[in-house]
């Protein structure tokens, strides 16, 4: 949660990096999916929720959208 200010303000900048970056900079992602031609998303759930046990409620989630070829093309939080 105390990246969310910095991730924020340099947004702009993290657009393009490729997955490998975000990887190392914010550790395995806790889900990740895949979809049509070869698209992937990264979630990194700030708050527990209904993926923990017992279940919580909704979660604040950092999503982080790849394309193809691997570079980061959206960057947002979500409730899920």
């Amino acid at each position: 949660m105390s990246l969310l200010p910095v991730l924020d303000k340099r947004k702009e900048e993290f657009l393009n990096k490729d997955d490998v970056f975000f990887f190392h900079g914010l550790g395995k992602p806790n889900r990740v999916s895949y979809s049509e031609r070869g698209r992937k998303s990264f979630y990194y759930y700030l708050t527990p929720g209904e993926q923990c046990t017992p279940q919580t409620g909704k979660t604040q989630c950092l999503i982080i959208e790849f394309e193809a070829l691997g570079s980061a093309r959206m960057i947002y939080l979500r409730s899920l």
